[in-house]
């Protein structure tokens, strides 16, 4: 319950260095992702209904839709849908951790190169948008996910927006975000990792791409910081 309050994982690690703890606790991408997932666990709490088939794409481990307690909901099942393995063993491992009692597919596969057709009630996709720069394969991937949902069917996903150096273009809420900490993620993230996720996108951008691929009631959900905003669309 306290993901996203800033102290959250570093609580239940006792031997972290200032490093881990400043990225767990202070980095902004960090916080905002933290939201991010919250938003996730709450929107798909207040969507599942009896009956749903749930997806995920690509779903790393699973947490988002393994973790929700689905209250008084029944005959629902969960599809896996990952292109790395480990990934798919990781939600294996978590699904049994966790007791869970519904199905669970475990698919592996790319997910521009899935082919489902009205098969899921909710899907969640989270992680693939800031990695790939070309708007076309985005709106491919979003017609991808049309495809797969059933009608009134609803997508959960995700995207960054730019960072404050871009001035025309960002959407950061500047009061909520410290500039040293955000010097810093980048010089670890950026500099030092060398991490790829820098593909930002502005809301009305996104909004656009989703609606071109046929969903309505395209909504975003921002962090406070408004770096990792969350978006719901109906098909």
């Amino acid at each position: 319950d306290n993901i996203g309050k800033g102290s959250c994982f570093s609580t239940y690690c006792d031997n972290i260095c200032d490093t881990e703890r400043f990225i767990l606790e202070k980095a902004p991408g960090v916080l905002a992702s933290q939201e991010r997932f919250l938003c996730f666990l709450k929107i798909i709490s207040q969507t599942v209904k009896n009956g749903h088939a749930l997806a995920s794409i690509p779903s790393g481990v699973s947490s988002d839709l393994l973790m929700v307690k689905y209250l008084n909901i029944k005959n629902i099942s969960i599809s896996s849908i990952d292109l790395d393995i480990d990934s798919l063993n990781l939600t294996k491992h978590l699904y049994t951790k966790l007791n869970c009692q519904f199905p669970l597919n475990l698919i592996q596969c790319d997910a521009w190169s899935t082919d489902f057709n009205n098969e899921f009630d909710l899907l969640i996709s989270s992680g693939l948008t800031i990695y790939e720069p070309c708007n076309r394969k985005i709106f491919d991937l979003y017609k991808i996910f049309y495809r797969a949902l059933r009608k009134n069917g609803t997508l959960v996903t995700s995207f960054l927006t730019f960072p404050a150096v871009y001035k025309e273009l960002t959407e950061w809420n500047m009061k909520e975000i410290n500039l040293y900490n955000a010097l810093m993620q980048k010089i670890i993230f950026s500099d030092l990792i060398g991490m790829r996720w820098e593909c930002y996108r502005t809301s009305k951008e996104t909004k656009q791409l989703l609606q071109e691929a046929g969903f309505l009631n395209v909504q975003i959900h921002y962090d406070k910081r408004k770096i990792f905003p969350t978006v719901t669309a109906i098909k």
